[in-house]
């Protein structure tokens, strides 16, 4: 048995209600039975016009209204960045597990091997897991 048994997952989104609808519907079609993951979904703006919808998806995701993230007020003329890290400032004190995902809206999840391969490099003893590569460029 892999030692992943909890993974949240914290998905900054912006005014994006198809893309985060997709990417946590690939989520919950992939996910193994062994695992239990929480979303942490944050709204970079005060929008929830599609909050009701996502909710919807699982009940194990929680929503999230970052409004400060959409002032642009602390960054350097990258304001996509910044609202990425505001997201994770936002809600790092929510994340009890100890294995935490950062994953964009506009990812998905194709296959039961996402979740097949995080759980051998946390078998292998792994603290960090990344991409460096996709699939695609392995022809």
């Amino acid at each position: 048995m892999s030692s992943l048994s909890e993974l949240e997952v914290i998905i900054p989104t912006y005014h994006s209600r198809v893309l985060t609808a997709i990417l946590l519907k690939s989520f919950e079609k992939f996910k193994p039975e062994g695992i239990n993951l929480t979303y942490h979904v944050v709204e970079n703006s005060s929008d929830t016009s599609y909050k009701d919808q996502i909710l919807s998806i699982s009940k194990d995701i929680i929503w999230y209204n970052n409004p400060e993230a959409d002032t642009n007020k602390d960054n350097s003329n990258n304001k996509p960045s910044w609202a990425n890290c505001a997201a994770v400032d936002f809600v790092r004190e929510n994340v009890k597990s100890e294995y935490t995902l950062l994953c964009h809206n506009d990812c998905i999840i194709t296959s039961d091997l996402f979740f097949e391969e995080m759980e051998q490099k946390v078998d292998e003893g792994y603290k960090l897991i990344g991409t460096s590569k996709f699939p695609s460029n392995n022809a």
